[in-house]
């Protein structure tokens, strides 16, 4: 997975290293099912002054589709945290629809009969 971060009007600090650096590698493991040159994520954190907030913005670019997530808070670790949070709740969910996880667990749940059952009557 390749990996791109940018901070706007802050400079990291260790902690937010540290953290950032812990959390991609969680997304690496759970993108490992995708090729790695296919997978890249960018993280931008930026400090608006006048809000005294800060801002994370995170795309996560998979082979057929791009998931973001931007979330804010009043400091670093707390918006980078939300943001996370969101973009691994994003892929859980689009692994679980290209599984068909759904449709799988609404057939077994509706009754349908095993295979090989005609239900004709002899």
């Amino acid at each position: 997975m390749r990996f791109s971060e940018t901070f706007k009007n802050l400079d990291p600090t260790p902690r937010v290293r540290e953290y950032t650096l812990r959390r991609t590698e969680k997304l690496r493991r759970l993108t490992k099912h995708f090729r790695a040159d296919s997978v890249h994520l960018q993280l931008t954190l930026e400090l608006q002054p006048k809000k005294a907030q800060h801002s994370t913005a995170l795309a996560l670019h998979l082979p057929s589709q791009t998931l973001t997530a931007r979330e804010q808070a009043r400091d670093e670790l707390s918006s980078l945290k939300l943001a996370f949070d969101t973009l691994e709740r994003q892929l859980e969910g689009f692994k679980s629809r290209r599984r068909r996880e759904a449709s799988y667990r609404q057939g077994r749940a509706g009754g349908t009969r095993p295979r090989g059952a005609s239900g004709a009557l002899s």
